[in-house]
């Protein structure tokens, strides 16, 4: 059995050549899927079950990441594979790590000086 997003051969990709953070990159990315597949804001808030499509436009707009368990959903409604998806959420996982383990470093030295 073939899926939707497999079908779909001009579905943008995950790239990371900038340093744009991964929270707008992923909007982006939602937004451009959201064009490839030719849908509107409501018709993703339907497909997904959502009250309204705000939350997509915080989505699309950088403002907010989705819960991870909604990623399957939100790929077949945009049209994409869902690793693409959850290839962001492994990114920022991995940049709020450093970040973390950066910031004890710093507190680390200023404590024993």
């Amino acid at each position: 059995m073939e899926s939707a997003f497999s079908k779909n051969s001009s579905a943008p990709k995950f790239e990371t050549k900038d340093n744009t953070p991964d929270i707008l990159r992923f909007g982006l990315f939602l937004l451009k899927s959201r064009s490839v597949v030719n849908k509107n804001m409501s018709q993703i808030a339907s497909e997904l079950s959502l009250g309204s499509k705000s939350l997509i436009q915080r989505w699309e707009q950088g403002n907010a990441f989705p819960k991870e368990d909604r990623l399957s959903a939100i790929a077949v409604a945009y049209g994409v594979d869902p690793e693409e998806l959850t290839k962001f959420f492994r990114v920022s996982k991995e940049a709020r790590q450093s970040e973390k383990s950066a910031r004890g470093r710093v507190i680390t030295k200023s404590i024993n000086r």
